[in-house]
């Protein structure tokens, strides 16, 4: 067992924080106001009156088991959470970081909805520092976060503008030329159709005909089977389900959304697919080259026509098929779309490497925020100050607390 640092002491989570359970909120009952509603996926909306009356820390109970918040303001932890008031000599936040630094989801033991049973949240065992260690542990914490946060949000920024520069390069290369011809899609299509999802007992984990759905389709690229992959049963493929099947060479395009624009080109990997009633159909007459006719779904101009003429229900955008017939597609000569989509897939592929190092920095972010953390808790980001008043002190106190008649622990920030 590693050594504890100076003035440090052990316990369990049990033993230092009293965990509350969150109280639902019914639609009836909730009133407009400034107070934050929190559930396990973090505040999700507002209300007029709080639950809790000081700053506190709250634990996703049920669903995002696990997760933590801290709430420097009275709110309402709902019943899908855990709250706890940090004891006199105990800092709010320092509670936070020591919660975030146990990764609490690993605590989860359920086979079906996540969950986190208050036993084993109590049972965890922890270190604690004396107080004015305490301090001097959240600030540099702080300060060492927040530089990560800032560097984590200029890399998000820059993995925007690499999809913002790439769709910019998709309309100048597909806006028309004087030479070109502007053609409804359902004129230099073969058909534009929509698949169909079929009853779940014909859905399958494996087999030979995949069944496709808008997660497996990309902004460009290939299709992604890494995301919910399922096929079919073949007398399903060849009878009900006729109409979805698509094959090498087929166009594919997202038709509700947001974000529209998900497009990908059926490869020759499998001889057949099927695809769910999200999903369009596009299959190219002869003389329209499909990864061309791919970009022009994607040319930004093409997408703003169809978001405007789209019905839109409660924020979610659907096109008809009518709609992705008269969709206006600008027609190069069948001599440039190959010289088109050459020069566009060589940016596709920059910005695609572009994004997969940003992605690779963030994984990284991420994960020296946990090592700052662990470093934090092992006693070694800041030094121990042999006049500071032992751990072990500060926990008889908060068990006499406790044992004390009517008496409640104090938060302090």
């Amino acid at each position: 067992m590693r050594e504890l640092p100076h003035g440090w002491a052990r316990t369990t989570l049990g033993e230092l924080l009293v965990f509350h359970y969150g109280k639902s909120l019914p639609a009836e009952s909730r009133r407009g106001g400034s107070v934050p509603v929190v559930g396990s996926s973090g505040v999700l909306r507002v209300n007029e009156s709080a639950l809790t009356i000081a700053p506190c820390v709250v634990i996703g109970r049920k669903g995002s088991a696990g997760s933590v918040f801290l709430c420097p303001d009275p709110c309402w932890p709902l019943d899908t959470v855990y709250f706890a008031y940090a004891p006199e000599g105990v800092f709010t936040n320092f509670v936070y970081y020591l919660l975030s630094s146990l990764e609490l989801r690993k605590l989860d033991r359920s086979t079906a909805v996540p969950s986190l049973l208050r036993q084993d949240l109590q049972a965890a065992e922890v270190k604690i520092a004396p107080s004015a260690e305490q301090h001097r542990i959240v600030a540099e914490i702080d300060k060492q976060l927040s530089r990560i946060a800032t560097a984590a949000t200029q890399l998000a920024s820059t993995h925007r503008k690499c999809g913002a520069l790439l769709s910019a390069v998709i309309r100048r290369a597909t806006s028309p030329r004087p030479h070109w011809v502007t053609a409804r899609a359902g004129d230099v299509c073969d058909f534009i159709t929509k698949g169909t999802t079929p009853a779940a007992q014909e859905l399958l984990p494996s087999g030979e005909i995949p069944f496709l759905k808008v997660n497996n389709l990309g902004f460009g690229g290939p299709l992604d089977f890494t995301k919910s992959r399922t096929f079919v049963r073949r007398h399903v493929h060849d009878h009900d389900l006729s109409r979805s099947k698509v094959l090498p060479g087929d166009v594919l395009m997202n038709i509700v959304g947001p974000p529209l624009g998900k497009v990908a080109v059926v490869p020759d990997s499998y001889p057949e697919y099927n695809i769910n009633q999200a999903i369009a159909r596009f299959r190219a007459m002869p003389g329209l080259e499909p990864h061309y006719l791919a970009l022009l779904l994607r040319n930004p101009d093409v997408l703003r026509w169809a978001l405007s003429r789209a019905k839109t229900t409660a924020g979610q955008v659907n096109l008809t098929l009518e709609l992705c017939r008269d969709l206006p597609l600008p027609i190069a000569p069948e001599s440039e779309q190959q010289q088109i989509v050459a020069v566009v897939e060589a940016a596709a592929t920059e910005a695609v490497n572009a994004s997969a190092a940003i992605d690779a920095a963030l994984t990284r972010a991420a994960r020296l925020r946990q090592s700052v953390l662990k470093s934090a808790f092992e006693g070694t980001l800041v030094p121990q100050d042999p006049n500071d008043e032992p751990a072990s002190v500060l926990l008889e106190r908060i068990r006499a607390t406790r044992t004390a008649p009517r008496t409640r622990a104090r938060a302090i920030r």
